[in-house]
């Protein structure tokens, strides 16, 4: 029975944290769809080079996982990915096994090489 209390109280506090993070979210969408072109410009340019993981580390965990999955069905690792979008052996160990935040611009590059793949027919 204490168990599942304790069960219960994690993911009762899980709930309210993804709650939190869905209210910030949606905070963000709000505050985009509040600015004129100009502002947008502005605001695109200044959040490519920011990091997921200063406004949710949980999103740099998902990310990670995904790509490790990914690399994992094509028989792939992070040598051929490196490679793939022009970036050091090191960095791209770092970014998927160790915890260096991994920026939206980079991210886009590394969906942009598992897109193609998909594509290509797990190539």
């Amino acid at each position: 029975m204490k168990i599942q209390l304790k069960r219960i109280v994690l993911l009762k506090q899980q709930e309210q944290e993804l709650q939190n993070r869905l209210e910030k979210i949606r905070e963000e969408i709000r505050f985009i769809e509040s600015l004129n072109e100009e502002q947008l410009a502005f605001y695109e340019k200044y959040t490519l080079g920011r990091n997921i993981g200063a406004r949710d580390n949980s999103e740099q965990a998902s990310f990670r996982k995904y790509v490790k999955e990914e690399l994992k069905n094509r028989g792939k690792n992070t040598v051929w990915l490196a490679e793939q979008i022009g970036k050091g052996i090191g960095t791209v160990k770092n970014w998927i096994y160790g915890d260096k935040n991994i920026t939206e611009e980079n991210i886009r590059k590394i969906e942009a090489v598992l897109k193609k793949g998909l594509s290509n027919g797990h190539s």
